[in-house]
């Protein structure tokens, strides 16, 4: 909760005792908690994200550098710019590869799923649960990343009864081992999936959830499920939180629902699919952008 004033007394021994794994650490992990909890504008996230970066791929450790990477990835989601997002983790797959860091590549290619499971693309999701990890053969807590993602991918597919035994299982282990932040992202994916499967429990368990998520200021956990979490978050009329809180967190959740409205839906297609173009005039008019402002955006004249 207190970055800063940890970070100045941390640094030194983190580096000393991490080594390699140390260079660059403690610039992502403040970009990380500014990004997380709202504190840090975007120019200052990508300020410490890519001093970061360099500091670890000069004398560190490429897992630094993936960290980066997806930190900057979930960035420009967070700014509805999937396509940029795209592209970055692309060049950082040819990184990976040609570095021989192929103990990355599976969560390189997790990362990659979730950006196509945030437009609406549950057939990439279907694939992606071919080469998933299985819990019921051997549960590797070490898969923890890619057993989060397998939960939206079940839940996108209506498959509730495997999301919901896979969520109790890493329930557990964030529990007793005081994983507090996958335990908040863990409890907001079980919310869902009981408001979808009609359960009554899930206000419960979105406001035992929210009331941490106050008390360290995280606001990305809740922002990031966008449409999936918004109608629970209209209807949740007794709230534990303050309200103050509540309306930020509405606020950044409303965002996330205008930028990706398929995500953790039905597959729907158009008979006649918008362009590229067409596709970007309309997420600014729901970002309630004025034709004139559209125009210079997108660079074309108003006529």
């Amino acid at each position: 909760r207190n970055d800063k004033e940890l970070a100045v007394l941390m640094k030194k021994p983190i580096e000393v005792v991490l080594g390699k794994y140390g260079v660059g650490l403690v610039n992502i992990a403040l970009a990380e908690s500014g990004f997380e909890k709202g504190t840090m504008d975007t120019y200052e996230v990508m300020t410490r994200l890519n001093t970061g970066y360099v500091m670890a791929d000069a004398g560190g450790r490429i897992e630094m550098c993936f960290a980066v990477a997806g930190l900057l990835a979930r960035l420009h989601v967070s700014q509805g710019q999937p396509k940029a997002a795209q592209e970055g983790m692309d060049s950082f797959r040819k990184k990976v590869v040609l570095e021989g860091a192929g103990q990355l590549l599976t969560h390189v290619d997790t990362l990659n799923m979730w950006l196509q499971l945030l437009q609406g693309k549950p057939d990439i999701a279907r694939d992606w649960l071919t080469q998933a990890p299985d819990e019921n053969v051997a549960f590797c807590i070490l898969d923890r990343y890619k057993y989060i993602h397998k939960v939206r991918c079940l839940i996108a597919l209506r498959k509730y009864e495997e999301a919901a035994g896979l969520i109790e299982r890493l329930n557990l282990y964030f529990t007793k081992y005081e994983r507090n932040y996958l335990w908040m992202e863990n409890q907001t994916l079980k919310a869902i999936l009981q408001y979808r499967i009609g359960n009554a429990e899930w206000e419960k368990t979105l406001n035992g959830t929210l009331c941490k998520m106050e008390h360290y200021h995280f606001i990305r956990i809740a922002a990031q499920e966008g449409v999936a979490l918004k109608p629970l978050l209209d209807k949740l009329t007794n709230y534990t939180i303050s309200k103050d809180f509540y309306n930020l967190l509405c606020r950044e959740v409303d965002r996330t629902a205008r930028y990706y409205p398929n995500y953790l839906g039905e597959e729907k297609e158009l008979k006649e699919p918008l362009t590229e173009m067409e596709e970007s005039v309309l997420k600014l008019l729901c970002d309630n952008q004025s034709s004139e402002q559209i125009c210079s955006l997108c660079n074309i004249a108003y006529s």
